[in-house]
């Protein structure tokens, strides 16, 4: 009977302090919260998700598939949406359970054994939220790096975190958006046999001048222009190594990145076509930005 009793105890205790919660036993949740429109649109395409949160731009939905989003935080507005293969999925899942076991709290302990307050400077900030209904759980650590290298207070869970950062990070790196930010001199390759989206041409024949307006997806727009009597054909072996892109892909960013980019860059050349092995050159002409504000 007493063996019963410890049972019905035990059973009913546990009843009693067992939570379930909706992200982690870290969340924090509030009955009056009303999540951004952006959130709400991603909630609304995805069914009971989980939102990770990377940055300003990149989100996650976890739910019975993976799909990453870049996003204008700003305009609440989606740019693009992909749905990870079910290939890696599984790796993914394992590094968002392992966020959900971190504290937050314990990401940016200042002090060391000592009561000593601990100075790092010149770092960079690392941050991920995750976002379920009602609640939220935010992981905010300063230099990790740092903290890491020099084995601080709970370095161990620093790099725990860092690591699953850098791995979710690295879903959204885009070849293409990179080699654009690395040279001061770029080449856009125009194929006039390619329908290219959201780009309208105009030529005014009486000066030939050709502009090229890119109408981004929030609504801004953002031109090149060139000029016919510029054009000129080099050899093809000149541009072997320069960085070339497809003009089609620039509307395929947030607007401020583009003109961010292409306002730094020292010259900036469009390819008028793209020949095959037997040719030696190529028609190039050099682009002006045209933007008004």
């Amino acid at each position: 009977m007493k063996i019963f009793f410890i049972l019905f105890i035990l059973i009913t205790s546990n009843c009693i302090f067992a939570q379930n919660f909706t992200i982690s036993e870290f969340e924090k949740c509030d009955d009056n919260y009303k999540s951004q429109k952006l959130i709400q649109d991603i909630h609304s395409q995805e069914e009971d998700v989980t939102i990770l949160k990377l940055n300003n731009y990149n989100y996650l939905a976890f739910g019975d598939d993976i799909y990453k989003y870049n996003v204008v935080e700003s305009e609440n507005l989606i740019l693009r949406k992909e749905k990870l293969s079910s290939k890696g999925t599984s790796h993914y899942r394992q590094l968002l359970d392992t966020l959900k076991t971190i504290n937050p709290s314990l990401l940016n302990i200042t002090k060391n054994e000592k009561g000593e307050r601990i100075v790092v400077e010149d770092g960079v900030t690392f941050q991920i939220e995750l976002l379920k209904g009602n609640c939220q759980v935010n992981y905010i650590s300063d230099n990790p790096h740092i903290y890491i290298k020099n084995r601080y207070p709970n370095f161990e869970l620093r790099k725990k975190f860092l690591t699953v950062f850098e791995d979710m990070q690295s879903l959204f790196y885009d070849k293409e958006y990179e080699k654009l930010k690395r040279d001061d001199t770029i080449f856009l390759v125009y194929d006039k046999l390619d329908e290219i989206r959201n780009v309208k041409i105009d030529k005014i024949s009486n000066n030939g001048i050709v502009t090229y307006s890119f109408l981004f997806s929030d609504g801004k727009s953002l031109g090149l222009k060139t000029l016919d009597k510029e054009i000129r054909s080099v050899k093809k072996k000149s541009i072997k190594d320069v960085v070339k892109i497809d003009l089609s892909i620039l509307n395929n960013y947030r607007f401020k990145a583009m003109f961010e980019i292409l306002s730094t860059k020292r010259a900036i050349y469009i390819i008028h076509d793209e020949p095959g092995d037997k040719k030696s050159k190529i028609k190039v002409t050099r682009a002006y930005l045209d933007y008004t504000p």
